[in-house]
């Protein structure tokens, strides 16, 4: 447990206040059984405690039992409630400090001990078991009591001695000792025993009874009376019996069937109804519909028709955020479900028949799912096939989904050699909603091209081509490794870029491509459409025109008619907003730790920062991001002074899967303060508990939980810092040009740059050509102008010895296409030979930037 720097007090619950009798009723029997002690005052359970103490809140939770029945009543401890300190800082409840994997123990199940039944010899028969106050009766450690505190309703202090019920090792720590007791009946011939938290039923048969002399449970009691098991002296059975209930189950070993008892039937059925009266159009509590998913998940053992009508319920469940403890009024859909259940417990005397299972046998079934059409099925020589609905691929859906139903699910329907056209309607729960699209981005939709997010329009919308290019190549190829080169193609994009390439088809679609945009979006807009368009074409193995003269011409226009719709450049990071951010940060705080960390390293190392962080707390892929397994290498100067650190990252935007090598440089003297070597070292010894799995800039949060530094949560972090310092507005890729203007005004040459940006030569001067217009007004006030000019020295000499003319780098950030004719003109083929060969008449080159230069290039 953490160490406490004051003692903090939770409130208890509102029901404590409402029901103080039952409260006290439970202190007074816990303290006459010497598991509590009080009442104390602050100062005096402080100084019992040497020092602070944590208080959870008591919390009365109530049962209904049925018509015309009082409500049971049960006081819990809510160790799952965070507090706050007198600064208003979170503190972690006691549960979250407890790893369950920490404390293993074995429970059986409803499935295993209908197993023990069905499998029972003949005369068998059971004895059922109950510990009384299971979880108290296991002691506490000294060290822990004072996170054990309690609070009664006149504010008194009361210290347990012994686990409480709401633990999250108190059924674990419990189970142990109660394991114990079953391997020595079992050792001695009482076996088998099955055993759900404090109840256990032994299964014993008659050679049992009769070498071990057993007349009742008081026999099997006294095997073990040395281990001092405090059995409940009500609860279970007495006898040794042929029906008994166990696990809230009335089973029966003669007629091999289970079925619920009748109290637990109209219990279960009142609360049902009073559910459903009271909690319609009104708050719906957390807990209440936690209750009322957990009994028919319970039931449904018995009930096995049932279990398609639960889903409903566990999605209203999962609609709730962390800590919201009640939401508006349940969906409509959950009413119909509530009135199945109360319909099906309103029939007594319900049994599900058991079973032995049988030896394995090939029914000689066959499953087989076409995306493009339906599902096929043979069972013993007959056969049925499906035909899917229109609307049936939405995310989530591929052919894994399709066959699943049929793999898991008893068969739904008639097997026979008759028509196959029918229609596959699983019961599943509705595929998830999306928001609203924009005016602009809505489309009607169809069998071609079905409601479904921008990144999956290049793998679901449809065209008469495409599916008539599939059903060719399905006559040709199995299906299966039609799906498997599917995967693989679309795996190759990322899915930033499947977003993006989606505005091709619906715009292509929306018959409002070039002309009608023209003007109104910027020239990069119309080519990432263009882009898309053309690769929902060659996904689909559908020609595209690519040496179009008219496209080239509908660029130009729009390139030069959007204009004024380019979005202004970005200012670049400067050495005032670093010290503004160093100068705002608390270096004993695990997150800002690892900010600093990250502003250091992109600026530095000249990074992209999505190399560096992650896109969402959900998205961590060790494929794309860093992480804390990476190797690192902290270099030295001779007389041990700070060098370098640099570390490798797997995955960059131009080199993809090769990666990259980040390398920054140790800074000293006046910049000592801004060193990236420093800023990691800290990063990782502050963080040193973050699991190796997470990404590398990792941290830890208020509650003491790992979590990953998300893109977006670092820039919204810094954008608070420099507005309130009165700094320019700055992006992620900010800091990229700042650090490399910063390294270039040090008077590091342009080639060493380049190779820590994993620029190119081309690259790197296009990349600078496209700041040039910004950079005078922002580079200008931090360095004189003697600095300013020796940086365009050194870029132009940086020019001549690679060979780039200036008609070339203008015509690339044009975005030109280049003919033969061009490429003379620029000086480009006499520069490069090895790179331009002699092109055939008519032949068009579109110039990008080199990203993967071959061995020996230049740029």
């Amino acid at each position: 447990m953490p160490v406490l720097h004051e003692s903090i007090i939770i409130p208890n619950h509102s029901s404590v206040h409402k029901h103080p009798d039952v409260v006290w009723d439970y202190i007074h029997e816990e303290a006459a059984s010497n598991r509590m002690s009080g009442p104390f005052s602050q100062d005096e359970i402080e100084s019992i405690m040497r020092g602070p103490f944590f208080c959870s809140p008591f919390i009365v939770i109530e049962h209904s039992q049925g018509p015309g029945k009082p409500a049971k009543r049960r006081v819990c401890r809510n160790l799952s409630k965070d507090g706050r300190d007198s600064s208003g800082k979170l503190i972690p409840c006691i549960n979250s400090h407890i790893l369950k994997e920490h404390f293993p123990t074995s429970f059986d199940s409803a499935t295993h001990t209908a197993n023990l039944v069905v499998s029972a010899p003949p005369g068998t028969k059971v004895c059922t078991m109950d510990i009384t106050k299971f979880h108290r009766t296991i002691p506490l450690r000294p060290q822990d009591k004072p996170y054990m505190v309690v609070r009664d309703p006149d504010g008194k202090f009361w210290v347990d001695h012994c686990y409480a019920f709401g633990a999250a090792s108190a059924s674990s720590n419990s189970g142990m000792v109660s394991s114990a007791g079953r391997e020595i009946w079992q050792a001695l011939g009482i076996a088998p025993i099955a055993k759900v938290e404090d109840d256990l039923a032994a299964f014993i048969t008659p050679n049992t009874l009769t070498s071990l002399d057993l007349t009742n449970r008081d026999d099997l009691f006294a095997l073990i009376s040395d281990l001092g098991f405090p059995w409940h002296p009500e609860k279970g059975e007495h006898q040794f019996v042929l029906t008994f209930t166990f696990i809230g189950f009335l089973w029966d070993l003669e007629l091999r069937r289970v079925s619920l008892p009748e109290d637990k039937r109209l219990k279960y059925l009142f609360r049902l109804q009073n559910f459903l009266d009271t909690s319609h159009r009104c708050l719906t509590p957390r807990a209440k519909i936690e209750s009322i998913h957990g009994t028919l998940c319970h039931i449904a053992f018995i009930y096995t028709d049932g279990k398609t009508h639960l889903p409903p319920f566990s999605n209203f469940m999962s609609s709730y955020r962390n800590h919201e403890v009640e939401k508006g009024k349940y969906p409509d859909k959950i009413i119909p479900e509530i009135q199945w259940w109360i319909k099906r417990l309103s029939v007594p005397h319900v049994y599900r028949q058991l079973r032995e299972l049988g030896p394995m046998q090939d029914l000689g079934l066959f499953v087989d799912a076409s995306t493009d059409w339906g599902i096929g099925i043979i069972i013993g020589g007959k056969w049925a096939a499906f035909h899917l609905a229109n609307d049936w691929k939405i995310e989530g859906r591929d052919i894994c989904w399709l066959e699943t139903p049929f793999a898991f699910s008893p068969t739904p329907f008639p097997l026979q050699p008759c028509n196959p056209y029918s229609f596959f309607t699983p019961h599943l729960p509705p595929p998830p909603t999306s928001r609203k699209p924009s005016p602009n981005n809505s489309i009607i939709a169809n069998n071609f091209r079905p409601n479904v997010r921008a990144r999956d329009r290049l793998q679901t919308w449809d065209t008469p081509f495409t599916i008539n290019k599939r059903t060719l190549i399905s006559s040709i190829y199995p299906p299966e490794i039609l799906e498997l080169g599917k995967k693989a193609t679309f795996a190759g994009l990322a899915d930033s870029t499947k977003q993006s390439y989606g505005a091709g088809p619906l715009r292509w679609n929306q018959f409002s491509f070039i002309g009608f945009h023209m003007g109104k979006v910027s020239s990069s807009c119309i080519k990432n459409w263009l882009s898309g368009l053309r690769a929902w074409h060659e996904l689909a193995g559908a020609p595209w025109p690519a040496n179009s003269r008219l496209i080239r011409f509908a660029r130009a226009g729009a390139r030069i008619a959007g204009t004024s719709r380019k979005r202004p450049q970005r200012n670049p990071i400067t050495l005032a907003h670093l010290l503004a951010l160093y100068s705002a940060l608390d270096f004993s705080n695990s997150f800002h730790c690892a900010i600093w960390a990250v502003a250091s390293t992109a600026f530095w190392g000249c990074r992209r920062l999505g190399e560096l962080t992650i896109p969402s707390k959900n998205k961590f892929d060790p494929k794309y991001h860093v992480s804390r397994s990476a190797a690192f290498n902290f270099a030295k100067n001779p007389d041990h002074s700070r060098k370098s650190v640099s570390f490798k990252i797997p995955w960059t935007k131009t080199t993809k899967e090769l990666g990259a090598s980040v390398v920054c440089t140790a800074q000293h003297h006046s910049l000592q303060s801004l060193c990236p070597y420093h800023a990691i070292e800290r990063h990782m010894a502050v963080n040193a508990l973050i699991p190796q799995t997470y990404s590398l800039f990792a941290y830890l949060d208020d509650q003491g939980l790992p979590q990953h530094m998300v893109k977006t949560t670092f820039l919204s972090f810094c954008d608070r810092i420099w507005n309130a310092a009165g700094l320019e507005h700055v992006h992620g890729h900010s800091f990229r040009i700042g650090g490399a203007v910063e390294l270039l005004i040090a008077g590091v040459t342009p080639e060493v740059v380049a190779a820590i940006g994993g620029w190119t030569s081309l690259a790197f001067l296009l990349y600078w050509r496209r700041f040039e217009d910004i950079l005078p007004t922002h580079v200008l006030k931090a360095y004189d102008s003697s600095q300013i000019s020796r940086l365009k020295h050194s870029l132009d000499d940086f020019q001549k010895a690679n060979g780039l003319s200036n008609s070339l780098i203008d015509a690339c950030i044009m975005g030109i296409d280049i003919t033969e004719e061009a490429v003379l003109c620029l000086g480009l083929y006499p520069l490069c030979p090895p790179f331009f060969p002699r092109l055939s008449p008519g032949s068009v080159w579109v110039v990008r930037p080199v990203r993967r230069p071959r061995a020996g290039a230049r740029g």
